[in-house]
């Protein structure tokens, strides 16, 4: 019998995983909390914010794909103890990926406003909204490049390096919100909403610069020019295009939920942002033992190991149920404070309290979908992922087309959302590791 993965090992990847996957979110959350108790206009300012930042990460996790199929390819080789053999491979992808991202930021600029307004913004909030993405877009070719690096060391079995320069990248953040939205008295000026998108461009400027810096001094990579196509490139990329259906899917479903809250005015609005924001701050906090799972099951995977596979996804399961439980503690506790942390307007704190336990409760269902989809993304299932949420995005249409147009709506249907693909994901995978332990033995 194989050696059983220790939790040490788990713990290695998953803990410094946690907080790397915090970035993006905690900026943006950061954005919405600074920019939400500014003096006036403040609830614009959070919906324009929260349509902004809806279309940003509509685009960046849609081409954003290149990442999980680099874990997924890096932790077979490392598996295979070849891994230095993918330098050109690496070369040509962070090529196309910053062209890609060039070609995306030029064209999202340009159309922002029409691409804006599919979200129901109007007004003062679509002004908000158009000035915050223009600016915060800028910097997408460097983040598209900067999680594919990500990628790459998750892959070399190290989270550690993405977590220092995630953590590094927030406080820069959050520094420069402090002193651009509000402005320092004689030095500079306030610039409100600009303010808080020129802080998140500084922060992805600077994870770019160091994570190319700790690729270059750390790992066997030098990213040589080389345009001799790799074995592996079309794979990859044949991988990454099953991603991007599937990412596509994700952020159709958070578009419905925008556009909804959107058409019920500037406060349901408001207090959608306000959750969405700390839904992703949540979810991504699960989703670093997912990418412990990702990481590990690639590795396994090249070792052909069906044991340790079966026990890490039990592992993960438990932790992630664990981490749920406590989270839900803790929003709890301070349920009756956090809206007010966010907004100084009583309409969205309101409308943000008769939603927010809807999001609470669907913390334990998330963490076991986001347990599954970790380790398929690190055994390179990409069609089955990308098939499984093409039907849970008609899971969640049904349900916001017969359900009556409130919030309340949006979030349980995002509670339904995940409850689907748990249990598919489920019957999936114990069906795929017999497979596996049949062919291995």
């Amino acid at each position: 019998m194989p050696q059983r993965l220790s939790q040490k090992t788990i713990n290695a990847l998953a803990l410094p995983a946690i907080v790397s996957n915090l970035a993006e979110p905690l900026i943006s959350l950061a954005d919405t909390s600074i920019i939400g108790h500014i003096p006036e206009n403040s609830t614009e300012a959070i919906g324009g914010i929260g349509v902004a930042v809806s279309l940003f990460f509509l685009l960046f996790w849609t081409f954003m794909v290149l990442r999980p199929a680099m874990v997924a390819t890096v932790g077979k080789y490392v598996g295979e103890k070849r891994e230095a053999s993918l330098d050109p491979l690496l070369f040509q992808l962070v090529v196309f990926n910053a062209g890609l991202g060039v070609l995306i930021w030029a064209l999202s600029s340009t159309f922002a406003p029409s691409l804006l307004q599919l979200y129901n913004a109007e007004g003062l909030v679509l002004e908000n909204a158009i000035d915050y993405f223009r600016i915060r877009a800028v910097g997408l070719p460097l983040m598209l490049v900067t999680y594919l690096l990500f990628g790459v060391f998750q892959g070399l079995q190290n989270t550690r390096w993405a977590m220092y320069i995630a953590l590094s990248g927030g406080i820069i953040n959050l520094t420069m919100d402090l002193l651009l939205v509000y402005g320092v008295e004689g030095w500079i000026p306030p610039m409100g909403v600009r303010g808080a998108a020129y802080g998140a461009l500084g922060s992805q400027v600077f994870m770019f610069v160091i994570a190319s810096f700790v690729l270059l001094r750390h790992t066997p990579y030098r990213l040589r020019p080389n345009w001799k196509r790799h074995p592996e490139l079309v794979g990859t990329l044949g991988v990454s295009g099953n991603f991007m259906i599937r990412v596509i899917t994700i952020n159709t479903v958070l578009f419905l939920a925008n556009r909804t809250a959107a058409g019920l005015g500037e406060a349901p609005l408001a207090a959608h942002t306000m959750v969405i924001q700390i839904w992703t701050f949540s979810f991504f906090l699960l989703d670093g033992y997912s990418n412990a799972g990702q990481a590990l099951s690639g590795k396994l995977f090249g070792q052909k190991d069906a044991f340790n596979l079966r026990f890490l996804l039990r592992r993960l399961q438990l932790i992630g149920l664990g981490i749920s439980i406590l989270m839900i503690a803790g929003y709890l506790l301070v349920y009756s404070y956090i809206g007010h942390l966010l907004s100084n307007d009583t309409e969205a704190v309101t409308a943000f309290e008769d939603i927010f336990w809807v999001m609470i409760v669907s913390l334990p269902t998330g963490a076991i979908a986001f347990t599954y989809d970790g380790i398929l993304k690190g055994l390179a299932d990409a069609r089955f992922l990308r098939n499984m949420m093409l039907l849970a995005l008609c899971v969640y249409s049904g349900w916001l087309f017969f359900s009556p147009d409130a919030l309340t709506s949006v979030w349980w249907g995002f509670a339904a959302w995940l409850a689907f693909r748990s249990v598919w994901a489920a019957f999936y995978y114990n069906k795929k590791i017999s497979r596996l332990e049949s062919e291995w033995a």
